[in-house]
């Protein structure tokens, strides 16, 4: 399982980077960007991301 992230609703907010216990999530030019060897599918980005942006994939 990892976290992906609609980049056409991503507001760039930065809500999801202080929620990920792992660091995955960084900004990069106003979009979050989740680093892949660093997710491990928690989901707690998905339930900070107030655009609905992000979703985990099993």
């Amino acid at each position: 399982m990892r976290a992906i992230v609609d980049e056409s609703l991503c507001s760039g907010c930065e809500s999801c980077v202080g929620l990920c216990p792992t660091e995955a999530m960084i900004i990069r030019n106003r979009i979050a960007k989740i680093m892949v060897p660093f997710c491990k599918g928690c989901g707690y980005c998905v339930h900070g991301c107030g655009e609905e942006a992000i979703r985990v994939l099993e």
